[in-house]
């Protein structure tokens, strides 16, 4: 501590005393404080904090890979149970803050500030506030299979009836829909003000703004339970004959595609010029998205599934073999993986945030791995198998 170059007069160093007592106390007081679990109907229930256990990670980046300094205690994990509940826990703790009941087993939410929009396959997508109220709920007819998409003010969804609808974030009213004439069972991707969906064995490009038709192309076989991804201005889908294909946003002519040897599944993931995609054929691929050529592949022991994660070099992917894998994205070589005996990734799918990764499982449990090794830091136990976690602050 500095020694002052003057001595205090006592009076004033008994004033200065008794603000830094009382500026502790207030910290003591701001640091007890409890989350709250509203029911369905709005009532709030106390619902007590737990500890992080040792190992915990509070650094690192985001989930989109940009250095984020918001403690987690101020994000929420958001999951849906197949008994049509939807949870918030706190994303530090796994402290459940709410949850809600709602029509239909729910998809994969999608988290933005504030708030969060989830869909399900009964055919309803809800909008929720951070602190668990309903904004609106609106039914579009029809099974959704794919998680919603929100951009400029616009939630993105598609029907196994082959529609697909924007509805105001906002309000829930129907901006637009389109009819595509093929089962969608994948998300729509939005980028630069156009709409991307497959269905029917045809890839989609629709005015995000109003729905009508940019172009649209065939892809050569049905694409069932995988959307299209945007990078570069090159869209990259996958289809069930094993094939991805890499085409211009301008007008969908294919630019190379790459043969896997099964279905593709997921959404790919696209970082620093790889692109990468898993498949039934048990392989997970990483493809060089200049010309398709194979960079590398890593080998699981049942079907890949899911929509991987890369962040700070490393590619988390669950396998059907019930393990969730981390990859050094660069080499494919394993770092770590986790699994639960006789237990799956449900969704097979992760969010990655600020050093941990968050993963649902068929036993209904909300797990938060330490992302550099993938320790348990902590897991919450919900009714019914969960969906992938969503994060949002």
């Amino acid at each position: 501590m500095r020694v002052p170059r003057r001595p205090m007069r006592p009076i004033l160093a008994s004033f200065c005393l008794l603000a830094v007592l009382l500026l502790a106390g207030c910290a003591t007081s701001a640091n007890n404080g409890s989350d709250t679990n509203p029911t369905p109907n709005g009532s709030p229930t106390s619902a007590a904090q737990t500890t992080p256990t040792a190992g915990s990670d509070n650094g690192g980046t985001g989930g989109n890979g940009n250095p984020t300094p918001v403690p987690l205690s101020q994000y929420n994990a958001y999951a849906g149970g197949q008994d049509n509940m939807f949870y918030a826990f706190n994303a530090d703790s796994g402290a459940q803050r709410w949850h809600y009941s709602i029509a239909g087993t729910p998809n994969k939410p999608w988290a933005v500030t504030g708030g969060v929009f989830v869909s399900t396959q009964a055919g309803y997508v809800y909008s929720f506030s951070k602190s668990g109220s309903l904004n609106w709920s609106k039914s579009v007819g029809g099974g959704i299979l794919g998680r919603p998409t929100m951009d400029s003010g616009l939630v993105y969804v598609g029907t196994d009836q082959g529609r697909v609808f924007a509805l105001n974030s906002t309000t829930g009213d129907v901006g637009w829909n389109y009819t595509t004439g093929g089962t969608i069972s994948g998300a729509v991707t939005v980028a630069n003000n156009v709409a991307y969906v497959s269905a029917d064995g045809k890839l989609f490009a629709l005015n995000s703004s109003n729905g009508s038709v940019v172009w649209s192309t065939s892809i050569g076989a049905i694409s069932e339970f995988t959307s299209p991804s945007v990078s570069n201005n090159v869209v990259y889908i996958g289809n069930d004959g094993g094939q991805l294909s890499a085409r211009k946003t301008s007008n969908g002519a294919e630019l190379w595609h790459f043969q896997a040897g099964g279905q593709i599944f997921g959404k790919p993931a696209v970082v620093n010029n790889i692109v990468y995609f898993g498949a039934s054929d048990h392989n997970f691929y990483a493809v060089n998205t200049g010309n398709g050529s194979l960079k590398w592949k890593f080998q699981t022991g049942d079907s890949v599934n899911g929509t991987p994660t890369v962040t700070n070099g490393i590619v988390y992917i669950a396998s059907g073999d019930r393990n969730l894998y981390a990859l050094d994205a660069n080499s494919g070589k394993t770092k770590w993986h986790f699994s639960v005996v006789n237990q799956s990734v449900s969704g097979d799918w992760t969010s990655v945030v600020n050093g941990r990764v968050y993963v649902g499982m068929s036993d209904g449990r909300i797990y938060a791995l330490n992302a550099g090794n993938g320790q348990i830091i902590w897991k919450t136990q919900t009714s019914a198998a969960v969906t992938s976690p969503a994060i949002g602050q």
